[in-house]
């Protein structure tokens, strides 16, 4: 199971990166959201700023997904959970 997950990660990627596929964007969010506020509540311990941190990571992940940097993401997930915790200590 976790292969297959790992591919239609990538495929969704695939999608976003190359026609900035907004309902793929979408299927990742919903495959992520949850998890990255929980990641986020845990450090800063405010139902407001995890919200606010959490729509501010996926907006930057759009941002880069569509750029072509976007070329050198190689785990989907690492690199969502990265650019949260990046968010995290800069706050």
């Amino acid at each position: 199971m976790r292969q297959s997950n790992n591919v239609k990660e990538q495929f969704l990627f695939f999608k976003v990166r190359t026609w900035a596929d907004s309902e793929s964007f979408g299927k990742l969010y919903d495959l992520y959201a949850k998890k990255i506020y929980s990641f986020v509540y845990f450090k800063v311990g405010s139902q407001e700023e995890a919200q606010d941190i959490t729509s501010q990571t996926f907006l930057k992940v759009w941002q880069y997904m569509i750029s072509p940097e976007a070329e050198n993401v190689r785990n989907v997930k690492a690199f969502i959970y990265r650019v949260a915790r990046n968010i995290v200590i800069d706050h």
